[in-house]
């Protein structure tokens, strides 16, 4: 879940009103299940807290790690964290090897390479190798052939999918066998 731009507005006029307070928000209040607290702004996602510190403090606080300094588990405010120094810039290439250049950053400072690959399999009509070599396939992992009568096609938001009907009820028949037994075992 997301903080609508009202909230965050609300929580910059908090934190300039009084920097030394700290900002927690309620347990469940736009956490998600790992405990963040994020925003999504343009399509990219960043934790509240470093977006605030970027507005507030630091614009150009790009994949540098942030320390909170108060005790406050979840604090927001930007004024309570530091620039770790040991790990200030010490990253230089991303998870998927790519450098990390002014080039090759996001606003949030992400790997753009990855974000537009990410945005490019999201997006319909836009399909790199791997969608166009399935589609280019006759027959399915166990050779049964993917014509009209023997294909279950089926939609979705990533694009248009299709499935064997004869791998589908084997599978679905071994299921329906294994909760029978399952059944009666319980018995």
């Amino acid at each position: 879940m997301s903080v609508p731009p009202a909230r965050e507005k609300e929580l910059i006029e908090a934190i300039t009103a009084d920097p030394s307070q700290c900002i927690v928000l309620a347990k469940d209040e736009y956490r998600r299940d790992d405990g963040a607290v994020v925003v999504y702004r343009a399509n990219l996602q960043e934790h509240l807290h470093r977006r605030l510190y970027r507005l507030l403090i630091d614009p150009r606080l790009q994949r540098k790690y942030l320390h909170r300094q108060c005790e406050s588990w979840g604090c927001l405010n930007p004024w309570h964290y530091s620039v770790a120094a040991e790990h200030a810039g010490s990253r230089t290439h991303c998870p998927h090897g790519h450098l990390y250049l002014p080039g090759n950053l996001t606003p949030t400072g992400h790997c753009k390479a990855c974000y537009e690959k990410r945005v490019a399999k999201r997006a319909p009509g836009l399909a790199p190798d791997a969608a166009t070599r399935n589609a280019q396939k006759t027959h399915c992992p166990a050779n049964h052939p993917y014509d009209e009568e023997n294909t279950y096609i089926y939609y979705t938001p990533d694009g248009i999918h299709r499935k064997c009907r004869a791998c589908t009820q084997k599978r679905n028949a071994a299921y329906r066998s294994r909760m029978k037994s399952r059944k009666e075992n319980h018995r």
